[in-house]
Order: structure tokens, then sequence, then C-alpha cells
């Protein structure tokens, strides 16, 4: 299998893919008047703002995130999609973490797992979804996480 160097957050960064063109960033401005002061696209190691977007995860198990807040051109104050990647301390701190994901059963968002980094996109646009998840799976040769559901 071939190895990815991977760089964060540089290597997760979507950039200017064919398949944005109808996305912008949404503005801090929008992000601002809905509670959240944060910059888009914006890395931390703050554990408040790891907080927002960890889906309950544990944050003292995470090392930094980065984050990327999308809203279509048409509709520009409306979250059209997100994509975080957690960077955890360990490989084995992600897989125990990963639990939460398999106790919920969750397939929305979806869950790519890379070395000790966990991709969340959150998308229902099919084809958007398709063509990010198919970004991360040949870019960083992300996994797509299939939750287990726990009997």
């Amino acid at each position: 299998m071939e190895h990815y160097k991977l760089e964060f957050p540089t290597s997760f960064i979507l950039g200017k893919q064919d398949f944005l063109k109808s996305q912008i960033f949404i503005s801090k401005k929008t992000l601002l008047e809905n509670g959240y002061s944060i910059s888009n696209p914006g890395k931390t190691n703050e554990k408040e703002k790891i907080a927002l977007f960890s889906e309950g995860f544990n944050t003292d198990d995470i090392n930094q995130i980065y984050y990327e807040i999308y809203a279509n051109k048409l509709s520009a104050t409306q979250e059209s999609f997100y994509t975080v990647v957690l960077e955890f301390n360990s490989e084995e701190k992600l897989n125990i973490n990963m639990r939460i994901v398999d106790e919920a059963g969750l397939y929305y968002p979806s869950y790519f797992t890379t070395d000790k980094y966990l991709i969340i996109i959150g998308c229902e646009d099919r084809n958007l979804l398709e063509n990010i998840s198919n970004f991360y799976t040949e870019k960083v040769g992300a996994q797509y996480y299939y939750p287990k559901k726990q009997q």
C-alpha cells in the first residue's frame, strides 16, 4: 500500500478543486452572527474551540484541528458543507474515540480515518460528498469509517 506523508494541516486543505466552484468559505461575519468567534478556514489547538467541532470526542486526546466551512455562492449565509480534521495524540487514541461513533451508529456526518487523523465531512449533497470523499481518499489515503453498531 502506498504510504502518504501527512503534514497538518497542509495535506488536508481542499484548495481550489473543480468541485468547489459553486462554493465559498462562509464569512466570519456570518459565523459571528451564529455565535462562533472563529476564523474560516481555521486551525486551532484551543480546547474550547476544539470542543465546538469534536462531536463529543475526548478533547484531551486531540492535539489540534483544522476546519473549512462552506456556503453555496447563491446563498452565502447558509452552510452547505464542512470538513473538520482532528489530529489525535496517537492512532490508539483515535481508535478509542471512534467508539462514540460506533455507539451512535451514525452515517451523518461521514467519517474518514488515516494514521492519527479523523476527517469529518458534513455534507448532504451526495455528488459533493462523493467528490470530497474521493479527494481525501486519493490525496491522504483516508478510509471511510463504517460505524459498527454496538449490540
